[in-house]
């Protein structure tokens, strides 16, 4: 059940693209414009997580995902009826911040588990699994029907039906530090393992290159010559197949390691960004965007179980989704002026180049030996 809201509250995230492209046919904004609503979306998402360390393990869970659920199906239900490009970016910025609190809570939740990589591997598949819905069902069955409208209601209808899920949620997880102050929170965070810390940086660098491709995919391929149907049924059948890899970490756990499977998760990526600089076919595209998906969720999941793991303070661990968020608040911003700039051929290539520099990272951090880790 809390690997469903996981999946809700990472929705806006994964079906980014989608989001922004319908957006820029309603309201004609350019490249740059819908880059800036994007990164609004991951300010507001930011400038909660950033504080989650000193929030996360007081609240409540329970009511603060009530709370962020009900938020957030308003935001979605009154997003439709705005025009002004500031308006637009004020609102979502502020389901952000709402969506913040619903995923901070029971992403912490899932680390707090015995076994994080089967947990947050679960999460995954669930993640891909609501998002491939959505990509699918937006383009080819909502829009043509019920136009931009519909597709926000049909979010807002999602976010709706969650909230039936809330009562699951427990109101702590693993740690409690009620009475823990800034001092004690700066300190813990000093004196945790070094594993952590490149793992948070790693997670940075790599959303950094993953988000500002992922917001700008669907505008890139169609630009490559494929149909708004076909770029949307290859973003749906990449995020469907791809996001199977969720299942390696939900059954397989940490065999035959997390530095084996990093590694290949390293070489898929790679070979992804490769077909996507290619000559563009609706078969190439999808085979990329399926390889893309797939290395990007063993990442993650590897990636943030060894965080997670690791991190024996307890206080490092919410900051990972502060540190995906600032590096989404930023990509694509940066995204796309570097496209007005450069074209896709520059933007691909430097991405390739900070998405290889992320995965030696993460591998640098799971190859370290025990004794610096704890």
């Amino acid at each position: 059940m809390l690997s469903f809201l996981v999946a809700v509250g990472a929705l806006v995230f994964n079906v980014m693209p989608i989001l922004l492209s319908l957006i820029g046919e309603r309201k004609n904004f350019s490249d740059s414009q819908l880059g800036d609503l994007g990164s609004s979306y991951f300010a507001g998402f930011t400038m909660i997580t950033a504080f989650a360390m000193f929030w996360v393990r007081r609240v409540n869970w329970q009511k603060t995902v009530k709370a962020s659920l009900l938020c957030s199906t308003l935001f979605f239900a009154a997003i439709p009826h705005l025009d002004s490009f500031g308006i637009i970016a004020l609102f979502l910025f502020s389901l952000g911040a709402v969506m913040a609190f619903l995923y901070t809570p029971v992403f912490t939740y899932l680390g707090d588990t015995d076994e994080p990589d089967r947990a947050i591997g679960v999460s995954i598949v669930l993640q891909v699994g609501l998002a491939a819905l959505v990509a699918f069902a937006i383009p080819v069955l909502i829009v043509p029907y019920y136009g931009f409208q519909g597709s926000l209601y049909f979010l807002s209808l999602i976010c709706g039906f969650s909230l039936l899920l809330s009562r699951f949620v427990p109101e702590s997880g693993r740690f409690s530090f009620k009475q823990a102050g800034l001092r004690d929170c700066l300190a813990a965070i000093k004196g945790a393992a070094f594993a952590p810390k490149l793992g948070l940086l790693a997670m940075f660098v790599f959303y950094l290159g993953i988000t500002g491709l992922w917001a700008f995919v669907d505008r890139i391929v169609q630009a490559g010559g494929l149909s708004a149907e076909a770029t949307g049924s290859a973003i749906s059948v990449a995020l469907l197949l791809g996001g199977l890899t969720g299942l390696i970490p939900a059954l397989m756990g940490q065999w035959p390691s997390r530095f084996i499977m990093l590694l290949i998760g390293s070489m898929v990526i790679a070979l992804s960004m490769v077909l996507l600089m290619r000559p563009m076919t609706v078969l190439s595209v999808t085979s990329a965007l399926i390889l893309l998906n797939a290395g990007w969720n063993l990442t993650v999941a590897y990636g943030s179980a060894n965080v997670a793991e690791s991190d024996g303070s307890g206080f490092l661990l919410p900051l990972l989704p502060a540190t995906i968020s600032v590096a989404a608040m930023l990509a694509p911003a940066l995204g796309g002026r570097l496209m007005e700039f450069g074209g896709n051929s520059l933007f691909l290539g430097l991405v390739t180049v900070v998405l290889m520099i992320a995965q030696g990272l993460f591998l640098y951090a799971a190859h370290l030996p025990d004794t610096s880790r704890t």
